[in-house]
């Protein structure tokens, strides 16, 4: 299994920005087990499996749940920098173990969180940055010529896809999978590289997590950069019935390709009953840190 590995001092002083940006901003950081019931959520994430003689846990995808957790008892702004972990193959972008930013605004939506995110890259940047911003609507429309709401049946989806040049799916493909080979092919290679750009409100049926917009959003943004992605934000989920709906259907998912469903997250619905509204942000630091020495 690999890790990133950066130049000690570069790193150091890298993190160490990042702390006191947060520290300045009044985020109070905080430490959660790595070790926990349920590594996941998603059915396209898979955890590392611990097991031992009497029990068995899983490494954490992100500290999205403990997080949670801490903040329905401790409603302030948090932060976490910490490692995770996920069984997918090593690529020259990502590895099994990597280091990740997790932060949460208590009371707040994702257009404060995506303000932060900008405030973050231009303090790290040393330099104001021009940032471009489209929903995800917008992209599909300029880059496609696809409505995606007027798409919902997974079969107009698929032929409108390869009516576009997408032939690596098939008529056994989800409308998720449809939605990411497009995005993999069509949408983040059209994605400018010299500057940030945010991408923001995607479907509700990728946005498992986020509060939703409307019958068909969610409330959710991501941030390329360098031709990599490097967060994952949004609106919080609060209702304990969406999650369990959510959860159905992701383990449905996963079942249909062979794959054991991810225990349900009961830490996650508890935190639900006293969650504030709030918004948080996912940051891959590796991928940061590359970004900002191009």
């Amino acid at each position: 299994m690999k890790a990133a590995v950066h130049p000690p001092k570069e790193w150091a002083f890298f993190i160490r920005e990042i702390r006191e940006f947060f520290d300045f901003r009044g985020f109070l950081e905080v430490f959660t087990p790595s070790l926990v019931e349920a590594g996941a959520f998603e059915n396209a994430l898979d955890p590392l499996k611990v097991s031992s003689v009497t029990e068995s846990a899983e490494l954490h995808t992100s500290p999205e749940i403990e997080m949670k957790a801490l903040l329905s008892t401790c409603p302030e702004p948090i932060f976490q920098i910490c490692k995770c972990f996920r069984d997918d193959p090593d690529t020259s972008i990502h590895f099994k173990e990597f280091t990740m930013l997790e932060f949460y605004r208590p009371h707040c939506t994702y257009e404060d969180t995506r303000r932060d995110m900008k405030e973050l890259l231009e303090t790290l940047s040393k330099k104001p940055l021009s940032f471009e911003e489209k929903s995800i609507d917008q992209l599909f429309r300029e880059k496609t010529g696809m409505q995606l709401a007027q798409l919902q049946s997974s079969g107009n989806f698929l032929r409108k896809a390869q009516e576009i040049g997408i032939t690596s799916l098939s008529p056994s493909d989800t409308w998720e999978d449809i939605f990411f080979r497009v995005m993999i092919e069509k949408i983040e290679p059209s994605l400018p590289e010299d500057r940030p750009v945010i991408v923001y409100d995607y479907p509700a049926s990728v946005s498992t997590l986020s509060q939703p917009k409307g019958d068909f959003w969610g409330e959710r943004f991501e941030i390329f950069w360098r031709g990599m992605e490097l967060c994952n934000g949004a609106t919080e989920l609060l209702s304990e019935e969406l999650l369990k709906k959510r959860y159905a259907f992701e383990s449905a998912e996963r079942k249909k390709i062979g794959k054991t469903p991810h225990p349900f997250p009961n830490r996650l619905s508890q935190a639900l009953k006293n969650l504030p509204p709030c918004s948080g942000v996912a940051v891959g630091l590796d991928r940061l840190f590359w970004a900002l020495k191009p």
